[in-house]
């Protein structure tokens, strides 16, 4: 009932006004294949699982020449409810969903359907596949981050030691290390093959709501509800910069393929801000501040050229912008969702956005 109100941030919204946290009896951590779900699923499950089969070699890799060609080409149906967060595997074949009914669901890309589901014991938050697509991090308000065999759905791990709702999850490049951050203020650090706790970065004095590594994993970022980007060492736990990263809440950030430079989006009640800036890794200089939304922008990827950047705003903003002019070159607020889930396929071909309305929608650049 609180969807329609303008909001503090997308996701205070969606774990702190969300459904009450289930009892452990409720609780399943294993997975649900599409098989042993059948019966409790709703009435349209035929029809959700046998979509159209999508062709991803017939789309052309998005870039700056064709972006004004850029249609939705399938939708597929994750639950209902929020989804959340996306994440596509190393090899582009499966896009894994986080939803606020506590389900992670992994779709089969080659024929548009879903095939696995993994439970939480409450609303669902960040998502991320490991380098080798093998093993899956979901985290959740239940505080805890759950590491998954993304094959079989058996649980590797069960990561406990945050205080408040787990809102990011990452892995590093080299996969040897899993990011988490929270409303407690804090990142962790998790050894991803053993489990361990390694490190706790605290410093933040506000949620965390999003945390990335550099491409090269010798950084690792974080954005938090305090308005400020903290710039880690994720090894030695060490705080190499620290600055303002947006006039108001920081809700997202992004580091640019190569490298060379952080996107960070922000925006809040106050609509102090409603801004993406980009900073120069290094210097950490302000090189552009992209604005003119109507809302908080609550999500942003780039290209795998670098040279675009598409974000998502709480008034149903979908903007596409051009990172070396500044200039918007695609815009469209036809989705009306608030939900920050965004994801680009390794490619760089297939896009997906997701909604409140539990649909995850595709998009791409057909090939003449």
């Amino acid at each position: 009932m609180f969807k329609k109100i303008l909001f503090l941030c997308i996701l205070c919204l969606l774990w702190a006004c969300g459904p009450a946290q289930k009892d452990e009896d409720d609780f399943s951590s294993s997975v649900s294949t599409m098989e042993t779900s059948q019966e409790s699923s709703n009435e349209t499950t035929d029809e959700i699982r046998n979509t159209t089969t999508l062709d991803l070699s017939s789309l052309a890799i998005l870039a700056t020449e064709n972006i004004d060609q850029l249609v939705e080409i399938e939708t597929l149906y994750a639950l209902e409810g929020w989804v959340v967060f996306l994440d596509f595997s190393p090899d582009g074949t499966i896009l894994a969903s986080s939803g606020d009914d506590g389900k992670f669901r992994l779709f089969d890309l080659t024929n548009g359907t879903e095939f696995m589901a993994f439970q939480h014991r409450d609303q669902g938050a960040g998502i991320a596949f490991n380098p080798s697509g093998e093993r899956l991090a979901t985290g959740a308000t239940d505080k805890v981050v759950r590491v998954w065999n993304a094959h079989t759905g058996e649980q590797i791990f069960a990561l406990e030691g945050h205080a408040w709702g787990v809102l990011d999850v990452d892995f590093s490049p080299d996969g040897a290390i899993i990011a988490s951050s929270s409303r407690d203020d804090s990142v962790r650090i998790w050894d991803a093959n053993t489990g361990q706790e390694i490190l706790v970065l605290h410093g933040h004095t506000g949620d965390i709501y999003d945390i990335a590594f550099h491409p090269d994993g010798s950084l690792l970022a974080s954005g938090s509800l305090d308005q400020s980007v903290r710039v880690w060492d994720p090894v030695s736990g060490d705080l190499l910069h620290s600055f303002e990263g947006n006039e108001d809440d920081v809700m997202a950030l992004a580091f640019n393929p190569d490298g060379t430079v952080l996107a960070t989006c922000g925006g809040g009640f106050m609509a102090k801000d409603d801004s993406v800036r980009i900073w120069d890794v290094g210097s950490w200089e302000l090189t552009s501040v992209l604005t003119g939304y109507s809302g908080a922008v609550v999500s942003c990827v780039f290209s795998n050229d670098g040279s675009l950047l598409f974000t998502r705003s709480t008034k149903g903003e979908f903007w596409i912008w051009d990172v070396k002019t500044d200039q918007i070159l695609y815009t469209s607020d036809s989705l009306e969702s608030v939900t920050p889930a965004i994801a680009l396929d390794p490619e760089g071909r297939l896009l997906a956005l997701g909604d409140e309305n539990g649909n995850i929608h595709l998009f791409g650049v057909p090939e003449e």
